[in-house]
């Protein structure tokens, strides 16, 4: 019972937290409606990790930046990123603040981080940086950022892709239990806002297929590449599937 009971508290406080964190986003609008400008092929790929160790999303950052698009990527600093992507003047490093509180109860952590990065990324994608044409989301993890990517889409009339990497919910699955009604909202959560997304690629094709039978959501398929991902030789499908995505 007492288990029971923890577990619904769990879930109050993370809807509470997503609330709460909601209660922001007018106040964010109508602050960027006052200087933000509208810019052609101005990308941006969100990654909420390190992103110097997310080398599949630097590579998508080179792809747009060969293909004349500006890049914002967001996320935690830490290790740093390819020099290439160093060395491009077309991308721009934003880096997120990392929020801990090892300290607090997981009643009390996970809602707190949810609306500190909800309100750090809102700042990020509405406050620092220009328009995007085109928001690329790494998933996971998917709390709360398919939700933020999303919301930003709309205001911005922006592609949204999702770069489906694993499930977040089976993720967060191995720390609370499949069980656990944690667990059974963030796969809610993931499954509504991936299929709000304008597109979505996967790195594998058995991916591909599971989200098309079980989610109902079409992806194609974009094999990682091996270390040398910055290489102009072999890229040819990944920049047809860009050229796809962003001219239609």
């Amino acid at each position: 019972m007492l288990s029971c009971d923890y577990h619904d508290l769990c879930f109050m406080a993370l809807v509470t937290a997503l609330v709460t964190a909601l209660a922001a986003v007018p106040i964010l609008i109508l602050l960027t409606k006052r200087h933000r400008q509208t810019v052609e092929k101005h990308a941006c790929v969100l990654v909420l990790g390190d992103i110097g160790r997310s080398p599949r999303m630097q590579y998508h950052s080179r792809s747009l930046s060969k293909h004349g698009y500006s890049v914002d990527i967001i996320g935690f600093g830490g290790s740093l990123p390819h020099q290439a992507i160093m060395n491009d003047d077309k991308i721009s490093l934003i880096h997120l603040n990392e929020f801990s509180f090892k300290a607090l109860p997981a009643v009390m952590r996970y809602p707190l981080k949810v609306v500190l990065l909800t309100l750090s990324l809102l700042h990020a994608l509405l406050i620092q940086t220009q328009k995007h044409s085109l928001i690329i989301l790494q998933n996971p993890p998917s709390i709360p950022t398919m939700f933020v990517a999303w919301l930003v889409s709309c205001v911005e009339n922006s592609t949204f892709i999702i770069d489906w990497h694993n499930y977040g919910y089976t993720v967060l699955s191995l720390t609370l239990g499949h069980g656990h009604v944690l667990v059974k909202f963030a796969e809610r959560f993931e499954r509504y806002f991936g299929q709000l997304s304008s597109h979505n690629i996967c790195v594998t094709e058995a991916m591909r297929r599971d989200l098309a039978e079980n989610w109902m959501i079409s992806a194609t398929t974009m094999y990682d590449k091996p270390p040398a991902l910055f290489e102009p030789s072999g890229v040819e499908k990944q920049h047809e599937v860009y050229i796809n995505f962003t001219s239609g």
